[in-house]
């Protein structure tokens, strides 16, 4: 049972901020983060901000079961924690996509082949993949992308239009 120590910890200012700075880390994609963020998420199973952006991170998305807290935990525990781009890759092989020999999502050699399946997951019907792909693109090309749809048909076009445009670019 909780006691009002943990509803005061839950609504401290500390613990307001430690969840901003943690939110802070996620959308620069310090892997490290997850962790704090899944503490945070066991003591705010309703905090849908905290849950999407732990599934941007992770390329994994618990949100939505009865203990996520614990099923991320569960993950957690079984995969690396060096590079959050391992966990973004194999999302891109769950989704049964190829990453191209030599692709990379940094600037340099690979990073037109990487830039292109980053675009392919724009198109993502999973909207935090949709979200990682968009972070990752922004991060590649120098600059925000701005906000895409969250619908998945709206966002399908949102790609192809941007798609379009960078190609009148080149």
């Amino acid at each position: 049972s909780r006691g009002l120590g943990d509803v005061y910890k839950r609504q401290s200012p500390a613990h307001a901020a430690r969840r901003e700075c943690a939110l802070l880390l996620a959308l620069m994609g310090d892997p490290w983060v997850a962790g704090v963020m899944i503490s945070l998420l066991e003591s705010r199973p309703n905090d849908r901000e905290l849950g999407f952006e732990l599934a941007v991170l992770t390329c994994v998305d618990f949100y939505g079961e009865l203990d996520a807290a614990i099923t991320w935990r569960e993950w957690y525990d079984e995969v690396t924690h060096e590079d959050a781009s391992a966990w973004f890759i194999a999302a891109i092989e769950r989704k049964g996509m190829a990453l191209p020999p030599g692709a990379s999502f940094k600037p340099g050699p690979g990073a037109r082949d990487g830039g292109l399946l980053l675009l392919a997951l724009l198109r993502s019907e999973e909207a935090y993949l949709a979200e990682r792909a968009r972070r990752d693109l922004s991060k590649l090309l120098g600059g925000d992308l701005g906000q895409i749809p969250s619908d998945a048909t709206e966002r399908a076009a949102w790609s192809v239009s941007y798609t379009h445009l960078r190609a009148h670019e080149t």
